[in-house]
């Protein structure tokens, strides 16, 4: 039986392209892992606005917020920016001391955070930031 080249071009072709999917699932990981760093990433993003909020209202205020639906109902902070971006629940906020809070969330990926991301570290699941205020 004779190979034809157009044969053989089809089978390496395929070859090339499963070994494309595989070397890039290795290097990037599968696709679900990567929407799940992306949904976690909104969330770092999220509560660092929360957190800027929180500085800037203190620092208007002389005081933390009790909680964060008074900042929203006031126009201080985006009501879009304090609820998870798949549960809709809302962000945990605590006020802590005279100066300081947490702020809370569930993570479905560990983040190691590099350089100025290095404060918003986190693992898996819930986790709380804790937070201080030069106000």
């Amino acid at each position: 039986m004779k190979v034809r080249p157009a044969g053989l071009f089809a089978a390496a072709a395929c070859v090339a392209v499963g070994t494309a999917l595989i070397a890039g699932f290795i290097v990037v990981g599968p696709p679900m892992k990567a929407r799940l760093e992306r949904l976690d990433d909104q969330r770092v993003q999220d509560l660092r606005s929360i957190s800027s909020s929180i500085a800037s209202y203190a620092a208007g205020h002389h005081s933390l917020p009790d909680v964060l639906g008074s900042m929203r109902a006031n126009g201080d902070i985006d009501a879009a920016s304090v609820r998870d971006p798949v549960t809709r629940a809302p962000y945990e906020y605590r006020r802590t001391g005279a100066r300081s809070y947490e702020l809370c969330a569930v993570f479905a990926t560990a983040a190691g955070g590099n350089g100025e991301d290095s404060v918003w570290k986190h693992p898996i699941g819930r986790y709380c930031f804790s937070r201080e205020t030069g106000s």
